[in-house]
């Protein structure tokens, strides 16, 4: 079998076994190799439901997931493969839990409280845990982390805020993990070495391990999971030579004793455990790995295969960590007696004076290992913090010469500082554990608060009730016992000094306060407003209910690129052809008249009817999108008509565009064709030859003459073709080998309906020829005189299958992730912005539907990518299109699926499209959820639609039948108002409109 076979084999098995993970109870998918007996991709029957990027169940159905792992499935020898390349995350998480921070604090509390709050170590971690699964949940689910979701979730000045405090975190575990580093050189080195040395050294190598990244994440991870092997051994040799009763151990492990004395040692030890920024760097780690295609499965296997690993990860901390408060516990505790003075900085002479001068060789090599692969994890979240909350896009080693400096620089200062004292490093690390105890709350909260956002990470991810109380209760107990340690330590030092110091402790303290306040103001409101969606669902009307019958005959939507009987460029020798219809695209009664004023009346009894003019006033608000001053919110959508029959525009396109002109309205062309390479569809229009140019120019003058803005969407098919209409019956061309399946294309060679062939997959060296086909098309389109292209990147097409990661199976640069999926499509918008200048552009995107096979795994975040990545250029808008649209079908809307978060984030105009009705497009105008609204169909059954909904009128109804004709019928040939019944009854009416 050949490499591209066995990829296609190993990427269906990988959609096979997610289809039959997610079928309910009762039900069996059948799958086929045949691409036309292919099902689990069916429009409406398909056994798979996609929620916020992930496989899950179908909630209306009511079925269940079975939970994999070692709960319900079988972990067999190949789970255990998947289970360890899965490993990685949960190690590099782990590390800092026995950080020197923590070591410090270990061995601290066995000097001076014996074995008696082993316990206190046992809980931290479980508690640790509780919330590291929830890091990683919220990674897996979205393929998004904790700091780009705050970026995305919270406004400005919060996800400011919240940066600042995940910095002041990531700063103060740096200096101890640089100063541990530090200590054990001057320890290996006799002294020789001073401390501040030793910082520049272990901040130097930290930036150096960056090189083991190019030969992949996975060697990293092995690197670090051996130092924390290196880490466990010395531990295991201080505790076995240390003589260690382990009687006395597992009573502290199992028994809470706590008596007032050792509650500060306690909340000490608690703070050091869990860390701010480790939740932020956990929920990273989980989705920057590239796992095999093999080993792939759904995103739950995925969640409890890494929930496995960080258990086993955090059970090694907690026995080294055990170790360490055993070891001094055992060695330097003495009940009743005065406390030793034992420090990071003092601990390796004690050891080597108790037990031998080998094993303060054992406690710096130890040492050495925690602080070098802790300074180095500390390293990586920095860069994910800075990058996700700012959005910041530099190579690996320029973030981390920027993270490093933000923690070198103060960590410089307190070596010169506290060199050759112990005293001060001990003190500086109480200071420092607090310091990032008082930040958890605005990690915690974020995190807690996302997760049970079933709009965010999928109804299948989303927290429990259960799953909430735990974590609430377990984030306000470590929040108020970190916020009651920092309170007193700070009244301790403050005790005695001026009023000043006092005010300003004060006046500290409340802005702190105000900010988590407000934080969980904002994260209550988020997650309110989520319940507030889910019981307006349960409110809906049930599938036969006889009004939604009627709401969905009203809402199927047509689109530039939804015709479902897609068929392919045909040259001008075939004849003139009807594409075959569905069963749901046959209509049975005559539509080129407007309606009965009965059946008006019906509609407008509801919200999908037309509707006065009173209540859309905000659809006739201006707006600026560009150069172009707009007089109205209503936009022509892109309809694919199929009447260029030379793909030259006819010269009844000049008829049909400018009756639909409005005066400061914006019309966006039908698709149209970059190159000959880019048809795949019957008798569509092109604009990459001079005839073509040509042909635009009296359409785009006419369109102009009426006052109105027109811009022309360009298009490349990609897969989405067939071998009759490629030049010399070359294969079509995708960023994969990877064939549409389910769905059949129209070949008017044959004059039937035939599979999909395989696609070429695109070498890397052809992408900058297809982005310069895009750049020239847009050069013509400005010769043509349009105002502007849209730059068609959705609905499975070329420019979407590259984004799509279950299209995109490449290996190279422009595959696996999302920023390198995302790459190419970002190229072709900057040829084309180079060009023409980007307020002249506007992208189309669907995130949701999977039309034409496109189905992608976490659409929440690669279209969220993609939209920060757009932001950047300034376009003139960016087009989404509705989750209820599929093709040239509409579906009942998935209520958690929503283009709000995308609305949320895009810093240009947004216009939204798919099933819209007048009063729909006003309500999302005035809520804000879109700037713009684009109709399809109804606009093109009626000419005059803008006056229509002004004045309240009723509608045409739409002939499906000859969409997609090469005649006059159904294109230039319905009523104007003015030519109907209700037209003439309301001429006063019509007359004061003008």
């Amino acid at each position: 079998m050949s490499s591209s076979g066995r990829r296609l084999e190993e990427t269906t098995r990988w959609v096979e076994e997610e289809a039959l993970f997610a079928v309910g109870e009762g039900e069996v998918p059948s799958f086929s190799s045949s691409s036309q007996n292919t099902n689990f991709n069916d429009d409406e029957e398909g056994p798979i439901v996609v929620v916020s990027g992930n496989y899950l169940d179908d909630g209306r159905r009511g079925t269940k997931h079975q939970e994999p792992g070692f709960f319900g499935v079988q972990m067999d020898s190949a789970s255990w493969k998947a289970f360890l390349v899965h490993m990685g995350p949960g190690f590099l998480m782990c590390i800092a839990y026995i950080d020197p921070g923590n070591l410090e604090a270990d061995l601290q509390t066995g000097v001076g409280t014996g074995y008696s709050l082993l316990w206190v170590l046992l809980w931290s971690t479980v508690l640790g845990g509780v919330l590291q699964s929830l890091a990683a949940k919220l990674g897996v689910s979205t393929s998004m982390h904790l700091a780009q979701h705050c970026r995305t979730v919270y406004p400005r000045y919060m996800r400011y805020i919240l940066w600042v405090m995940a910095e002041l975190a990531i700063i103060g575990s740096d200096i101890q993990e640089v100063i541990g580093s530090s200590l054990a050189l001057m320890l290996l080195t006799g002294g020789a070495m001073p401390l501040w040395l030793g910082v520049v050294i272990g901040a130097v190598t930290a930036y150096l391990l960056l090189f083991l990244e190019k030969f992949g994440l996975k060697w990293l991870e092995v690197f670090f999971q051996m130092l924390v092997g290196i880490l466990g051994v010395c531990m295991a040799v201080l505790f076995f030579v240390a003589k260690v009763p382990y009687g006395r151990v597992l009573h502290g492990l199992a028994v809470p004793t706590l008596s007032i004395g050792s509650l500060p040692t306690a909340t000490g030890l608690l703070g050091a455990i869990i860390m701010p920024h480790n939740l932020f760097l956990h929920s990273a780690l989980v989705h920057e790995r590239g796992i095999p295609v093999e080993y792939r499965s759904t995103a739950k296997h995925s969640l409890w295969y890494y929930k496995l690993e960080s258990a086993f990860a955090l059970f090694v901390t907690l026995g080294i960590n055990t170790a360490v408060i055993s070891v001094f516990s055992h060695g330097f505790h003495k009940e009743g007696e005065a406390t030793a003075d034992i420090g990071l900085f003092n601990a390796g002479q004690f050891l080597g004076d108790k037990y031998g001068p080998a094993m303060a060789l054992v406690w710096a090599i130890g040492l050495l290992a925690a602080g070098q692969s802790s300074t180095m994890t500390g390293t990586y979240a920095g860069q994910f913090v800075m990058s996700g909350f700012l959005n910041l896009k530099m190579g690996p080693y320029k973030r981390a010469l920027l993270t490093r400096a933000f923690a070198l620089v103060p960590t410089l200062l307190v070596a010169v500082m506290c060199s050759g004292t112990s005293t001060g490093l001990d003190v500086l690390n109480q200071w420092l554990n607090i310091l990032q105890s008082i930040q958890l709350p605005f990690a915690i909260i974020p995190l807690l608060a996302i997760t049970a956002n079933a709009s965010i990470v999928g109804l299948g991810f989303v927290n429990s009730a259960m799953t909430n109380t735990v974590s609430i209760v377990t984030a306000s107990v470590i929040i108020l016992i970190n916020a009651g340690t920092a309170y007193q330590t700070a009244l301790t030092v403050l005790a005695g000094k001026s009023w000043i110091l006092h005010t300003g402790f004060w006046c500290i303290a409340l802005v702190y306060l105000g900010a988590v306040i407000c934080l969980t103001y904002l994260s209550f409101q988020s997650l309110c407003h989520q319940s507030a969606q889910d019981d307006e669902v349960e409110d809906r009307p049930s599938a036969t209910d006889p009004l939604l019958s009627v709401v969905r005959e009203e809402e199927e939507m047509l689109e530039d690129d939804v015709v479902k009987a897609a068929g392919t460029y045909a040259p001008p020798v075939v004849p003139p052809v009807r594409l075959p219809q569905t069963d749901a695209q046959q209509v049975t009664s005559g539509v080129t008249t407007p309606r009965s004023v009965a059946s008006s009346s019906m509609l407008q009894s509801s919200r999908y009817g037309p509707v006065s003019g009173s209540n859309c006033q905000e659809l006739f608000q201006p707006l600026k999108v560009g150069s172009m001053d707009l007089a109205h919110r209503i936009v022509y959508a892109p309809l694919t008509r199929c009447r260029a029959l030379t793909s030259v525009p006819v010269q009844m396109s000049v008829q049909y565009y400018s009756e639909r002109a409005t005066k400061g309205g914006l019309m966006i062309t039908e698709g149209t064709i970059v190159s000959e390479h880019g048809f795949g569809y019957p008798y569509t229009p092109g604009i990459f030859t001079k005839e073509q140019v040509e042909g635009w120019k009296p359409i785009v003058k006419a369109v102009k003459e009426k006052g109105a803005f027109m811009f022309c969407q360009i298009w490349h098919c990609g897969r989405a073709s067939h071998q009759h209409y490629q030049p010399n019956g070359e294969t079509p061309i995708s960023c994969s080998d990877v064939p549409i399946k389910g769905q059949q294309c129209f070949s008017s060679k044959s004059m039937q309906m035939e599979d999909y062939p395989v696609p070429r997959a695109l070498d890397k060296e052809e992408l900058p020829k297809i982005a310069e086909q895009f750049r020239m098309a847009a050069k013509n389109a400005i010769e043509a005189g349009f105002d502007g292209v849209e730059i068609h990147g959705a609905n499975g097409y070329l420019l979407d299958s590259f984004m799509k990661d279950g299209i995109n199976n490449r290996t190279d640069e422009y595959g696996r992730s999302i920023e390198n999926r995302c790459r190419f499509p970002l190229e072709v918008v900057q040829a084309v912005c180079d060009e023409i200048g980007a307020e002249r552009v506007g992208y189309r995107l669907s995130p949701f539907g999977g039309f034409l096979d496109a189905q992608d795994s976490h659409p929440y975040a690669s279209v969220s990518y993609m939209i920060e990545e757009l932001n950047r250029f300034g376009l003139a808008y960016i087009h989404c299109l509705e989750p209820r649209v599929k093709g040239n079908t509409d579906q009942e809307a998935d209520p958690h699926f929503s283009l709000a978060p995308f609305r949320k984030i895009c810093r240009t105009v947004f216009i939204a499209s798919g099933g819209y009705v007048p009063q729909d497009a006003a309500d999302a105008i005035g809520s804000g959820s879109a700037d713009l609204v684009a109709f399809g169909r109804r606009y093109l059954a009626n000419p005059d639609f803008v006056k229509r909904i002004k004045v309240g009128a009723p509608l045409n109804e739409y002939d499906r039948s000859t969409f997609y004709t090469q005649g006059a019928e159904g294109y230039i040939d319905y009523p104007f108002l003015e030519d109907t019944e209700w037209g003439r009854e309301h001429a006063t009416l019509l007359k004061d409109a003008k």
